[in-house]
């Protein structure tokens, strides 16, 4: 059972989730202590969900892409699973070095890239079938994609993942049920 305990939240703003914060967050045996800066979602329920499926699968040796990284949540929990190295995305340089923080703060000694982009267009995409990562993991942006149609970012993640992960790799993501999981399974 996940639990979550909030120790600081200075100033929440009605509706959103992107409060400063200090929380604890427990998967399992393991309790991880995350510093969350302003601008950043605290883990959401859709993340911490992420986080109990990646609890359940090895990473062992991979290279890992964790496409929005956020406030670090699942990098550590990659780590813990095995991941030898971490490929991190986010739209500002300053998260990255958040997750990084809180990678160190749980503990984490692993091999960490950041690439500041945003995770539509990651560096190092291909389309020649030569991808370099072996796992791709993402909680994509469905509930606030700026997009009338909340799918936008579920499609293009299933459509481009070949660009992204090693043939015989994995897509690890989720989704509400609300954007049609049925759909996520036929594509």
């Amino acid at each position: 059972m996940a639990s979550s305990h909030v120790a600081e939240r200075p100033h929440e703003r009605r509706g959103e989730n992107l409060y400063p914060c200090r929380l604890t967050q427990e998967f399992g045996d393991f309790t991880m202590t995350l510093d969350v800066p302003e601008g950043v979602w605290n883990p959401t329920p859709h993340g911490v969900a992420l986080g109990h499926a990646l609890l359940d699968l090895d990473f062992a040796g991979e290279h890992v892409l964790e496409l929005g990284t956020g406030c670090g949540i699942h990098a550590i929990l990659l780590a813990r699973q095995g991941a030898r190295r971490l490929t991190l995305t986010e739209i500002e340089a300053p998260i990255i070095d958040n997750a990084r923080h809180n990678l160190v703060r749980n503990g984490i000694d692993v091999e960490v890239e950041g690439l500041v982009c945003d995770w539509t267009a990651v560096p190092g995409a291909s389309h020649a079938g030569d991808a370099i990562w072996d796992t791709v993991v993402t909680n994509p942006p469905f509930a606030k994609s700026g997009k009338r149609y909340r799918r936008y970012f579920i499609d293009m993640l299933i459509l481009d993942a070949h660009k992204l992960v090693r043939p015989g790799g994995r897509l690890v993501f989720v989704q509400s049920s609300m954007a049609d999981i049925p759909r996520s399974l036929r594509m």
